[in-house]
């Protein structure tokens, strides 16, 4: 039996733990607040004065882009391309991975990993005494 693309990206999900890499299948991707925006047509330009770098969104990015509303998990969204683009899971979990990525470059994807750490995230470990 052959496998086809919805069955590679399953076990692929099942050997790395997520349908996409880096990101948990329940992760929610949101943009940054703040986070400004310039259209070009069918196209974006992204950017946040405190970000490292500007970019740029093709008009499937931007279509996933405006569907970024902090709701719908990479799962959710995965699912929904599919639906829309009639296209197998797979492909739609590549596309994205592409267009997190993308955004992701520019520090633009509210990221609790790339915050900084407030006083309530802090803890203090105490280390034994080393043996003398």
């Amino acid at each position: 039996m052959a496998l086809v693309n919805d069955d590679r990206a399953t076990m692929h999900a099942e050997a790395n733990g997520g349908l996409i890499d880096g990101f948990s299948d329940t992760f929610v991707p949101v943009v940054r607040p703040g986070t400004l925006r310039h259209a070009l047509g069918d196209e974006l330009i992204l950017w946040a004065e405190d970000a490292p770098q500007s970019v740029y969104l093709d008009p499937f990015a931007t279509v996933i882009h405006d569907v970024l509303d902090g709701v719908a998990s990479v799962v959710d969204l995965t699912e929904d391309i599919h639906e829309v683009f009639e296209i197998e899971r797979g492909p739609a979990a590549r596309q994205l991975e592409r267009v997190l990525r993308i955004i992701d470059e520019g520090h633009l994807i509210e990221n609790p990993d790339r915050r900084p750490p407030t006083s309530g995230d802090l803890s203090v470990r105490l280390l034994p005494e080393p043996d003398r």
